[in-house]
């Protein structure tokens, strides 16, 4: 369903770049749903393990899956709505009700510093893919992205971000 894009890379002062992947004119604060899709690095397959299109989840996998589900704890004009931890990233639907002081960004980045932390206070290997995708779901395409979501255990063999464990 959802395909990544690949980065941008321009050429600064001798030195290429990676360009940002937002769009310049949206803030990412403001009242919108935001598909964000998280990798872990090198897509290792480290949050569990899809075994008859059900997702068994490794103790980083959990770890995730419950600090997915703080998120609203700590931004409270953030609210969740359909997400999945998939074997190496997590696809989740996040909803801005209201100005958010902290941007998408800082929320992504939060989510990802409390994960690694906690697992690497259990001696957890974690590490996550510096960037991370998203895409603004208008209309219609919400309740497509609410179905991938919840049925991407079921295709993971098919996903794009699909690695042999």
């Amino acid at each position: 369903m959802p395909r990544l894009r690949a980065a941008k890379m321009t050429l600064f002062e001798k030195k290429y770049r990676v360009e940002s992947a937002r769009h310049p004119i949206w803030n990412y604060r403001g009242r919108a749903y935001y598909f964000v899709t998280i990798c872990t690095k090198n897509r290792a397959c480290i949050l569990g393990e899809i075994r008859s299109g059900t997702i068994g989840l490794s103790l980083q996998g959990s770890i995730a899956y419950q600090n997915w589900q703080g998120i609203p704890n700590h931004y409270p004009g953030v609210q969740l709505d359909e997400f999945v931890v998939m074997p190496n990233h997590v696809h989740g639907i996040l909803i801005f009700n209201e100005a958010v002081s902290a941007g998408l960004g800082s929320v992504v980045g939060s989510f990802k510093a409390a994960v690694t932390k906690a697992c690497t206070a259990h001696a957890l290997e974690m590490t996550w893919q510096a960037r991370y995708h998203d895409k603004m779901p208008w209309g219609s395409g919400l309740p497509a992205l609410r179905k991938y979501i919840r049925d991407n255990p079921l295709h993971w063999e098919k996903d794009e971000l699909y690695r042999q464990p």
